[in-house]
């Protein structure tokens, strides 16, 4: 009979170890945390990342909680704030460290970790976190975006000039618009945070990011690139 032996800490990741050991994953700078990034800041923190820097300067809102994984107790509090103590709480080891910034990520701000995520709802500040992020060189940089039920998520090393080309581009087209009431769905967010650990799991295992993912949840279609 084999005997396996694990730490206390790595049996609560016992049925993923072989796709993804937590104690490879890299700290994650996530900007925005409204329903992408607080549903990618969950998912990640059950995969195992044990470092996280958060910026959003936004409060929660009463039509926030339907597609944002927060509590319906939370009105009016901070969202990364309210998400810090969710990874906290979600995460399945107690050795996870938040660091919550409750402002706009700016041209003046630093990026702390080997990955960073953004999940903003606005070009003008993609544009701005570009900024900070080809002139600071972290591992890898994803970008998400979503209207409705179609995602899209890319994945780059900032320091590959083709990948950087094509994601350049992508900042000089103009914010799709749709109405308020079709912004966002629980289930399109789930699968952009699918996508986003799947990404880091390629990533950390030496694999290819695809530059491009679009899905769409109401027809599922999924393109990549």
């Amino acid at each position: 009979m084999t005997v396996i032996t694990m730490s206390s800490n790595n049996l609560y990741f016992l049925r993923q170890m072989d796709i993804v050991d937590p104690s490879r994953l890299p700290g994650v700078d996530l900007i925005g945390c409204g329903g992408i990034g607080s549903t990618v800041a969950v998912y990640l923190a059950k995969m195992g990342v044990r470092e996280f820097t958060l910026y959003d300067h936004d409060e929660i809102r009463h039509h926030n909680v339907s597609n944002t994984m927060v509590p319906n107790d939370s009105i009016a509090k901070y969202k990364v704030e309210v998400i810090g103590d969710e990874i906290r709480r979600y995460s399945p080891t107690r050795r996870v460290n938040v660091k919550a910034i409750a402002e706009k990520f700016t041209e003046e701000s630093h990026i702390d970790n080997e990955v960073v995520i953004s999940a903003l709802d606005n070009m003008e500040a993609r544009r701005i976190v570009w900024n900070v992020v080809k002139t600071e060189f972290p591992s890898l940089y994803i970008d998400t975006r979503m209207g409705g039920e179609v995602a899209k998520i890319y994945s780059l090393d900032p320091l590959d000039g083709s990948a950087r080309r094509f994601y350049e581009a992508s900042l000089k087209q103009g914010h799709y618009e749709v109405p308020c009431t079709a912004q966002a769905i629980a289930y399109n967010v789930a699968l952009i945070a699918a996508v986003v650990g799947s990404m880091i799991r390629r990533y950390i295992s030496g694999m290819t990011v695809d530059r491009l993912i679009v899905g769409d949840t109401l027809n599922w279609k999924i393109m990549k690139m």
